[in-house]
């Protein structure tokens, strides 16, 4: 039996400019322009978007807080080659909100994942105990554009959510309740 999903593919948002971006869920697509306008039309809908960013999954090297004790990520250390941009994003251990996001933390230069996992120890673990560390080759994400705001995100702007009991429809029920009062 033939594979037939497309590529998953992780999606961050950026709620408001200077905001880091967080992990909002995963789109399937065949290309990473297509996972872009999936994100969007599935996480934008409604809430405020300044940008989005789509990961391919299979280019996420992942690494859990217990494997990191155990020593694990460098057992299968790739082979070291020329220094490239690493995308760093993590999630606390000890949160109490369950819900907490994935989030960016910031890029360094590496030679394979597992050394930009080492690197982003030292420089983006502030104390606190991470549940999991995800590092991505900053090439394989793709970005919304800056220019395209406006364009991209502005129609749900106007689009105010409303939960179902904001609406104040009359029932067919209360209807014929009025004219058969009326008519008695």
């Amino acid at each position: 039996m033939s594979d037939t999903q497309w590529p998953r593919f992780e999606v961050f948002q950026q709620d408001k400019e200077g905001e880091p971006h967080y992990n909002a869920g995963s789109v399937h697509a065949p290309d990473g322009e297509l996972a872009l306008l999936n994100a969007r039309d599935v996480f934008a809908r409604r809430p405020r978007c300044h940008s989005m960013w789509v990961v391919p999954e299979s280019a996420i090297s992942a690494w859990s807080f217990q494997e990191l004790v155990e020593g694990v990520w460098q057992e299968d250390a790739a082979a070291p080659s020329f220094p490239q941009p690493y995308a760093i994003f993590s999630k606390d251990l000890n949160t109490r909100n369950t819900l907490e996001h994935v989030i960016f933390q910031g890029e360094l230069l590496a030679t394979n994942p597992q050394d930009a996992l080492q690197q982003a120890l030292h420089q983006f673990n502030r104390g606190q105990l991470v549940a999991v560390w995800w590092v991505v080759p900053t090439q394989a994400i793709t970005r919304s554009e800056p220019t395209e705001v406006n364009s991209f995100y502005a129609p749900a702007l106007d689009k105010v959510y409303r939960q179902p009991n904001h609406y104040h429809t009359r029932t067919a029920l209360e209807s014929y309740r009025q004219v058969a009062n009326k008519e008695s």
